[in-house]
């Protein structure tokens, strides 16, 4: 599910696949990380799941989108600025 409303969602920005198809690789990547244990595809899945049910309520539904895919992609538990380089990294 998030894969399609991801890619739907930049559609919106692009007609590039390629373009798109990384994004989403970006993305699986980060998340499907062996030292992810929480933080992963299944939890970004569960957002857009409960989320869903509140977007007449969002003002910004592709920000929302956006900010599911990248608030956790930067993960390193050695490190206390994961979401400052997460949000970094989702301007770029």
């Amino acid at each position: 599910m998030l894969e399609q409303i991801f890619t739907t969602t930049l559609e919106s920005y692009t007609d590039d696949p390629t373009l798109i198809a990384r994004y989403w690789n970006e993305i699986t990547i980060a998340y499907q990380a062996k030292d992810r244990h929480y933080h992963n595809l299944t939890h970004l899945e569960n957002l857009l799941y409960h989320l869903k049910a509140q977007r007449q309520r969002c003002s910004d539904w592709h920000a929302t989108i956006f900010a599911i895919a990248y608030h956790d992609i930067v993960y390193n538990t050695l490190r206390q600025d994961n979401e400052e380089k997460s949000a970094q990294l989702a301007q770029q």
